[in-house]
């Protein structure tokens, strides 16, 4: 396969899982609901983020030792 197949295939895996784990559910009686869960995927973002700055930090200090 060609190299821009190849990251075509992964860019395509990669915004799907990325959907996948910022979508959140919103009842049908919620108001403004496409507001909501642009809100909440930007608040999974930074969380996971920050999430992931604290443990490479925390695994960084033990290999210090």
């Amino acid at each position: 396969m060609g190299k821009l197949k190849m990251f075509g295939i992964g860019m395509t895996v990669a915004v799907a899982l990325l959907a996948y784990f910022l979508y959140t559910p919103m009842p049908p009686e919620a108001e403004e609901p496409y507001r909501q869960m642009a809100f909440l995927a930007r608040f999974k973002l930074v969380l996971g983020l920050v999430s992931m700055k604290y443990h490479l930090n925390k695994v960084n200090q033990f290999s210090k030792c």
